[in-house]
């Protein structure tokens, strides 16, 4: 395996860590709420699931398939499920995605949703405070995040 695709399966067990981590010990209601216009944790992380969606469909050379929200912890089950489907796919399968007409590059699987999902995993975590149940401090450098650790 080539470092690109281990470094972007690095990638996504350190953004399985951090929604683990975001979403540990988050009150039965946490799913559910709302502050001000913005989305719901729910909402927030059945998108992250749609791009995670989106990425594994990059190596299957498929439409990307949108479903319906369930609840958060069915979302979280399902975060699990894609992040490792995409875990499988950076190790054996070839990157089949067209991007304006050209092969689709792992960077800018990287810079597209990726990174988007890492983003929004942040929000989770800025709204667990907001919802006066913070994510407690961590030093995500000292983590044990390794490639391919999704639990």
């Amino acid at each position: 395996m080539d470092d690109q695709r281990e470094l972007l399966r690095h990638f996504v067990s350190a953004l399985s860590y951090r929604l683990r981590r975001a979403a540990s010990g988050a009150p039965d209601s946490f799913g559910e709420f709302k502050q001000g216009d913005a989305r719901t944790p729910t909402e927030i992380l059945h998108h992250i699931n749609d791009l995670l969606r989106f990425a594994n469909g990059r190596f299957r050379a498929q439409a990307t398939q949108m479903i319906a929200r369930g609840k958060w912890a069915d979302e979280l089950k399902i975060f699990g499920l894609q992040a490792s489907d995409l875990d499988h796919a950076l190790l054996e399968l070839p990157l089949k995605g067209v991007v304006n007409g050209r092969p689709m590059t792992i960077e800018q699987l990287l810079q597209g949703p990726l990174c988007d999902a890492m983003t929004h995993v942040g929000q989770i975590a800025l709204l667990r405070r907001l919802a006066g149940s913070p994510v407690a401090a961590e030093n995500y450098v000292r983590a044990d995040i390794r490639a391919g650790r999704l639990d």
